[in-house]
């Protein structure tokens, strides 16, 4: 591995110079920050083919580099940019699968619509309704029907349709807690949250009670959704140890209240996953 340091552009708090690394040369930023005291940490991004480390804003331009070399020292870095490499066209295929054109499908409760885009300048703000076998947008304006825009319009009813709907769920499975549980709390008194989470499909708090869950099983057929939520409120009825949340009581109790919960775990898995990259 060779670093030329020879300087490229930058500013204060960014510059960069050049790592060779087979016959190949890529651009090494380092970026400084004034609120990093003193770890570093360093990457490959794949998207702009880069090098990247930040460091403490006091450290020199050799500082940094000593700095990236105790870093990749032990690594193979032909290796470690293929695999950097091949994890950001798998991220890509998985958001490719989310167009947000007139025609695309989408997934309500495990019912597939096409996306169906309209404009009307009488709208005070955009509107979004199910209809037969489509999910229609009308916006005010057609520079309104952007991609980001219109993805925007339905992650935003998603949550919306998510919110009371999750909760209706819930309230059916709350038996969990009133027949077969230590803790003492009623419906009313737990909290509910939609996350925001590409790979945490949901979580309870012990202390707090409450349930979280991402809002993406809005997609889902039902059974998944309640998959979910039984699997939550399951952590209530089962003792814990230590730091294993799946104990032997919590998988028997599992197979209590739903006898099909891998056959539905395995079809999420198999079939569903995209979903959670919305």
């Amino acid at each position: 591995m060779l670093i030329n340091v020879k300087y490229i552009m930058g500013s204060d708090l960014i510059k960069k110079h050049k790592i060779t690394v087979g016959n190949k040369k890529y651009p090494l930023s380092i970026e400084r920050s004034k609120t990093r005291k003193k770890s570093y940490t360093g990457l490959y991004d794949a998207k702009d083919k880069k090098f990247i480390i930040k460091v403490p804003y006091f450290f020199t331009d050799n500082d940094s580099l000593e700095s990236f070399n105790m870093l990749f020292r032990n690594t193979n870095l032909t290796e470690y940019i293929q695999e950097r490499e091949i994890y950001y066209k798998q991220e890509l295929q998985k958001e490719s699968r989310f167009s947000f054109k007139q025609g695309s499908t989408f997934l309500f409760k495990g019912v597939e619509y096409s996306l169906t885009i309209n404009v009307n300048e009488e709208l005070s703000k955009p509107e979004i309704k199910l209809i037969e076998d489509k999910i229609m947008i009308t916006v005010k304006r057609k520079e309104e029907n952007s991609e980001d825009n219109i993805k925007k319009i339905i992650k935003k009813w998603y949550k919306k349709n998510a919110r009371p709907y999750f909760k209706e769920r819930i309230k059916e499975h709350f038996y969990i807690i009133e027949d077969h549980s230590k803790y003492n709390f009623k419906f009313e008194d737990l909290k509910f949250r939609l996350q925001d989470n590409k790979s945490t499909w949901g979580s309870v708090n012990y202390k707090i009670p409450s349930i979280n869950l991402t809002w993406q099983f809005i997609m889902l057929p039902e059974k998944m959704l309640d998959y979910i939520i039984i699997h939550e409120l399951t952590h209530y009825a089962s003792p814990r140890k230590r730091n294993n949340m799946h104990s032997i009581k919590f998988e028997k109790n599992m197979d209590k209240f739903l006898p099909e919960h891998k056959e539905i775990e395995k079809e999420i898995l198999d079939r569903y996953t995209y979903v959670f990259q919305f």
